[in-house]
């Protein structure tokens, strides 16, 4: 049958223990699909040639079913619902499509890594939104230093705990080498909502600048910067620490202290070499570490963007391609690469481990870089382990649903 989205339905009876559901979006963005009933659902959710399959999860006595991302204006999506266990044709289902509100930030349509309304290939963040957006896990940013002045962070996100590990000073913020650093903070955690600018993944104001980078360092100097740097999140209790950065020599300092902070998530960038891991190592990405995360970059269409390292040691991939960021005092820019990919998965780990904060950094791993949590897509299996993009709303689930 054929279904408004936005209206709810009811159903008593459901012939074979089965019912197809057709819809069309009016305008291209995020939904979220709710199904609840008295019995164990699956759902095949099917889409031009690409399917996936969902699994109910019980809560209040009751069977939800729960699928969400972005949709195409005037595609046609079918959902096939299989009820499990129904003995008799007396089934109590209801059943109700939504569309998701966007961030009403000014340069939010172009942010197509939270909402690509081209293909719908993008992170899944806004259903995940209506669940949880705000975090206060502590997050390192590894890298060149963070304007914490600049119009889309200032009174939003600041710490006391700012570092700068290259002088082995308190961090000056007003002294940024490198605009990278702000670009990357801002994709993690640019203030929502407030007509300017762009939206971070997560509203976070614990984004910590560990800065390991100044204007010349040679590749050891950085090396020590970091090994200072994690071990000052390990004693202020730093969750996360996003790592924007690869290089060609192998430390065993860093890779030590990296597997003694069993504590601390490691989202590393997998380098912009276009070279492919199983010829080639760069670092952090090859420590192939149970509490690192390595991110390849795609484009738009969800392939490997031309200068992503790719293969073995990558877990997941994440938006790569014109990813528009802050750059200068009030300023917007657009940037490449695995240095802009790796924050959004920052970011999403984040909001996970604020809905369960005894996670593990390995479980937290898992959870986000297992094959049934991203969106698969073709191709990807030869660049990726996972196979797919990170995929925020479906890692959330799996989440609530084990443990």
């Amino acid at each position: 049958m054929t279904v408004n989205i936005g209206q709810t339905y009811y159903f008593k009876e459901v012939e074979n223990n089965s019912l197809e559901i057709l819809f069309s979006p009016q305008r291209t963005g995020s939904y979220e699909l709710v199904c609840c009933g008295m019995e164990q659902m699956e759902a095949l959710f099917e889409y031009g040639r690409n399917e996936e399959i969902y699994q109910s999860s019980y809560n209040n006595n009751k069977h939800m079913l729960f699928i969400a991302k972005t949709l195409l204006y005037q595609q046609v999506y079918c959902v096939c619902i299989h009820i499990n266990g129904t003995q008799s044709r007396q089934t109590i289902l209801s059943l109700r499509i939504e569309p998701i509100l966007e961030p009403t930030n000014s340069l939010f349509k172009y942010q197509w890594g939270l909402l690509n309304k081209n293909n719908g290939y993008d992170i899944n963040i806004l259903p995940l939104w209506k669940y949880i957006r705000k975090s206060n896990v502590k997050i390192g940013i590894a890298d060149t230093g963070i304007n914490y002045n600049h119009c889309n962070l200032k009174g939003f996100i600041y710490s006391d705990l700012a570092y700068n590990f290259v002088k082995n000073i308190k961090d000056d913020t007003e002294n940024i080498e490198s605009e990278h650093g702000t670009h990357t903070a801002g994709i993690v955690a640019a203030q929502p909502d407030n007509n300017v600018g762009i939206c971070g993944v997560t509203e976070n104001p614990n984004v910590i600048s560990l800065k390991i980078f100044g204007k010349s360092e040679k590749s050891y100097k950085v090396s020590d910067a970091f090994v200072m740097a994690v071990h000052y999140a390990i004693k202020h209790k730093i969750k996360i620490i996003n790592c924007s950065f690869c290089g060609a020599v192998f430390s065993q300092k860093e890779k030590k202290i990296m597997e003694e902070a069993k504590n601390i998530l490691f989202v590393v960038a997998a380098g912009n070499n276009s070279c492919n891991f199983e010829y080639e190592r760069m670092y952090p990405a090859c420590y192939e570490l149970e509490n690192s995360i390595v991110v390849a970059a795609v484009d738009r269409e969800g392939k490997i963007y031309t200068t992503s390292n790719y293969g073995k040691c990558v877990d997941v991939a994440a938006p790569g391609e014109n990813i528009v960021g802050l750059y200068g005092k009030d300023s917007f820019i657009k940037s490449n690469g695995t240095s802009v990919a790796a924050p959004f998965v920052t970011g999403v780990c984040s909001l996970l481990l604020e809905t369960k904060q005894d996670l593990k950094p390995k479980d937290l791993k898992k959870i986000v870089t297992s094959s049934e949590n991203v969106t698969l897509v073709k191709g990807l299996e030869k660049s990726t382990k996972s196979g797919g993009i990170i995929n925020a709303y479906k890692a959330y689930r799996y989440l609530m649903m084990n443990f």
